[in-house]
């Protein structure tokens, strides 16, 4: 009986753990609009976009959706706003991505409300 309402109770929390991480990226877009930088700002604003619609494919139950956002949310951070080279933004966009399919894959669906 407890392993089931542990079980209920991870399935409640999906995506908490993506909106916590995401947490920082509000200060980093606050940071690049006081200093000019358009590409890091545009960059940021793009992540956080990507991360927000994540969450809301992930809250669906979409898991494979989710995972592909946030694989294209973390390269376009890493590339535009990090300012890593194109190659090592793919690469962190694909790590993103295998994290989240590993995690969210297979997942049980959301209780429908």
């Amino acid at each position: 009986m407890p392993k089931e309402h542990i079980s209920r109770a991870l399935v409640r929390m999906r995506g908490a753990w993506l909106a916590l991480l995401a947490l920082p990226l509000g200060p980093a877009l606050l940071f690049n609009l006081i200093g000019g930088s358009q590409r890091a700002m545009a960059g940021t604003a793009l992540g956080i976009g990507g991360l927000l619609l994540a969450l809301r494919a992930l809250r669906r139950g979409n898991g494979k959706q989710a995972a592909i956002l946030v694989g294209v949310a973390t390269g376009l951070l890493a590339g535009m706003a990090a300012h890593v080279p194109p190659l090592g933004a793919v690469i962190f966009g694909g790590m993103a991505w295998l994290g989240m399919s590993l995690l969210y894959e297979g997942a049980p669906a959301p209780e429908p409300p």
